[in-house]
């Protein structure tokens, strides 16, 4: 963790300092969070980045490690079918999703004179109902009954 520096202390951009700043981006940190941990202000950093846009190019590219490794880590787990139908219903939602998007071009204008759009969402279909078949065939059998607890032998006096 990086100490304190007192306000008003100038910190010199040096080597170390840009091996914080970068540190801290590989991880996707905020600029705040990425100024503290390189023991300047976000001011500072901000300056730093005007006056060196491959500054913040470099700081800028560093901070989509993160969402590309959890990408990699996404479309790995696609030999699942679980996971991959779940990326299906979120990348192709007309086709695989639960909800289809229906824009009504109705506007509405209300006394003040300001129009609103509408958007509806529908559900393309119902979940489908669980079966209740024992595997022999019988999907449409009524269910099995409830189990029910063994009952205590009474006790003998």
């Amino acid at each position: 963790m990086t100490p304190m520096i007192k306000k008003g202390t100038k910190i010199k951009y040096s080597k170390d300092v840009r091996l914080k700043l970068e540190a801290a981006a590989a991880f996707d940190a905020t600029w705040e969070e990425i100024a503290f941990y390189a023991g300047i202000s976000k001011q500072t950093l901000y300056t730093w980045m005007k006056d060196d846009p491959k500054l913040k190019e470099r700081l800028d590219a560093l901070r989509l490690n993160p969402v590309l490794s959890a990408r990699k880590t996404v479309v790995e787990s696609l030999k699942d079918p679980v996971f991959a139908f779940k990326y299906l219903s979120k990348k192709k939602r007309d086709e695989f999703g639960d909800e289809a998007e229906i824009a009504a071009h109705a506007t509405a204008t209300a006394a003040d004179g300001t129009s609103v759009d509408l958007t509806l969402r529908v559900k393309k279909y119902e979940d489908e109902p669980t079966s209740t078949s024992d595997n022999r065939g019988d999907a449409g059998a009524l269910p099995a009954p409830a189990p029910t607890k063994p009952k205590r032998p009474a006790k003998s006096s």
